[in-house]
């Protein structure tokens, strides 16, 4: 089971991020063209999607009251850093 927050993995002691930038996957689609022109001029700029599912868009309605505290709580770094609101 996942529970370490992904900031875990991409800040060092101090609190400062290891890395040039941090793309949310429900923004890949804007965001990663203009980073692989960067870092790959002549590749793809894209990622196929697979394994999509066909869940509801809102992932909001998969949670209860206390399965929500539970993720706020856990992971309270990740959504104040990476501005999400749940």
């Amino acid at each position: 089971m996942h529970t370490a927050p992904a900031t875990d993995d991409l800040i060092d002691e101090a609190g400062d991020l290891l890395v040039d930038e941090v793309i949310p996957l429900e923004r890949i689609d804007e965001a990663l063209p203009p980073v692989l022109a960067r870092v790959a001029p002549g590749a793809a700029r894209s990622v196929p999607r697979v394994n999509t599912g066909r869940r509801e868009r809102d992932h909001r309605r998969y949670y209860n009251r206390r399965a929500r505290r539970l993720v706020e709580e856990l992971y309270a770094e990740d959504i104040r850093r990476f501005g999400y609101s749940f």
